[in-house]
């Protein structure tokens, strides 16, 4: 489901169920993106209403667009690929480019740069350019063997936050591929599995802490 809250009235107020999906983005023009299990749908930000749905891409993991205006899907052993596949899509719905990076597990993909993009692979992070070579690897440090790191994004630094999962932390890697720092819940929190992240202006960072399944 998502939830819209608007704090100031609460009149504004809706909620939508939506298909099973792993992310939501802002995408302008008040609408935003979310992924599904067959492609992703764009929703209207005022009601939550569906926009527009593209299906027909049956694994899809994640959905993200691209500030080239496609929309990146990403899948295992997806669309004819094999490993972790990337996915172009047109704004008509039509496939571009593929990728393909060895590996069986992957959450979420974000651009880095010009042809280059950051993805989170269970108990690793790791870059890749457009010709599916790996050109940093990094190894999630905390937590169990299995953390599935959740979120990977390029710092203004050029160093790479990671969302860690079941690690239950913000853990920023250097360009040497070794961990720099940790970041965790203070007083009063009880972290379980920290997925989203988003940057704020003033350099703190916003954390979707999921707390497990069936937790009130």
């Amino acid at each position: 489901a998502v939830h819209y809250v608007d704090l100031a009235d609460y009149t504004k107020n809706w909620h939508q169920t939506v298909p099973v999906g792993r992310d939501l983005q802002l995408i302008g023009g008040k609408h935003f993106l979310i992924g599904t299990e067959t492609g992703f749908q764009e929703r209207n930000l005022s009601d939550g209403s569906v926009v527009k749905e593209v299906t027909g891409f049956a694994g899809t993991l994640d959905a993200h667009r691209l500030h080239n205006g496609n929309t990146l899907l990403t899948g295992v052993d997806f669309h004819g690929g094999k490993g972790i596949v990337l996915l172009e899509l047109t704004p008509q719905g039509s496939a571009g480019r593929q990728i393909e990076f060895p590996g069986t597990y992957a959450r979420l993909v974000r651009e880095s740069g010009p042809d280059r993009f950051l993805i989170t692979a269970d108990t690793h992070v790791f870059e890749g350019d457009a010709q599916g070579k790996v050109l940093w690897d990094a190894t999630v440090q905390g937590g169990p063997a299995a953390p599935h790191a959740w979120e990977a994004l390029r710092l203004a630094s050029g160093d790479v936050l990671v969302a860690a999962g079941y690690a239950a932390s913000l853990e920023i890697f250097g360009a040497d591929q070794k961990l720099k720092q940790t970041i965790t819940g203070g007083d009063g929190v009880e972290p379980y599995f920290f997925a989203d992240v988003q940057v704020m202006p003033g350099g703190s960072f916003v954390v979707a802490n999921w707390q497990g399944h069936g937790v009130g």
